[in-house]
């Protein structure tokens, strides 16, 4: 966990980054609080509150919930999506179908796990709900499902074929898709987003082997 304040007095803004959270805090007699939070990747955070030492800028979370998510072998052609605390305790599954899941990822309001599932005969997006404890396979056109990730907003992009190679895709809220955010006539995989939803740095074929590129979403400009 890395921690990295900004600011001086008790009484600025200060913002921090937590891993992958963003988080936005404000100070009141020296009690650190958050008030807004992006939530990315593995980590659902359920509570958390920040306490300043009154001897300098060193902050520690207090009353913390974490969940992460992981996939785990279980037999051959059997991987299943859990979930475990930091601690090591309260390890729970929470799929449990026949054949592949893998990249688990938590959506931003922690309600939704999403993770790719192959099968022998399909690729599938996979959706866990928190609330209702109930897992769905959802399935498209073409034969890959790939990377699934949460932008801040809780819409879901994942790379989809539809030609010869993947390209990357936003779903709505009802993880229906969308429209193409990135397709270039290369493989396109793994988008990841920045705390605002406007970056976006995925993998491409495009120049030969697999390298990382950054897109602006607001200009389509994209740099390696």
């Amino acid at each position: 966990m890395m921690i990295i304040l900004f600011g001086g007095s008790a009484q600025n803004n200060i913002a921090c980054n937590i891993s992958f959270i963003s988080c936005g805090i404000r100070t009141i007699n020296h009690q650190m609080i958050i008030t807004r939070s992006s939530i990315y990747r593995n980590h659902n955070i359920v509570v958390m509150n920040m306490r300043r030492f009154l001897s300098g800028n060193i902050i520690r979370p207090v009353e913390t919930e974490i969940n992460s998510c992981f996939a785990r072998t279980d037999g051959p052609k059997k991987r299943d999506i859990w979930l475990v605390k930091p601690t090591g305790k309260d390890l729970r599954q929470i799929t449990n179908i026949p054949g592949t899941a893998m990249s688990p990822a938590w959506s931003p309001d922690g309600r939704y796990v999403v993770f790719s599932h192959l099968d022998d005969s399909s690729h599938a997006l996979g959706v866990w709900d928190r609330l209702a404890n109930q897992v769905k396979l959802i399935r498209f056109p073409g034969n890959t499902v790939i990377g699934p990730s949460f932008m801040p907003d809780n819409k879901v992009a994942v790379s989809l074929s539809t030609g010869n190679y993947p390209d990357i895709f936003l779903l709505n809220h009802k993880f229906e898709r969308e429209r193409p955010l990135e397709a270039s006539g290369a493989i396109n995989v793994s988008p990841s987003f920045d705390a605002t939803g406007t970056k976006m740095v995925f993998t491409s074929s495009r120049l030969g082997g697999p390298q990382i590129f950054l897109k602006d979403l607001t200009t389509g400009a994209v740099r390696r």
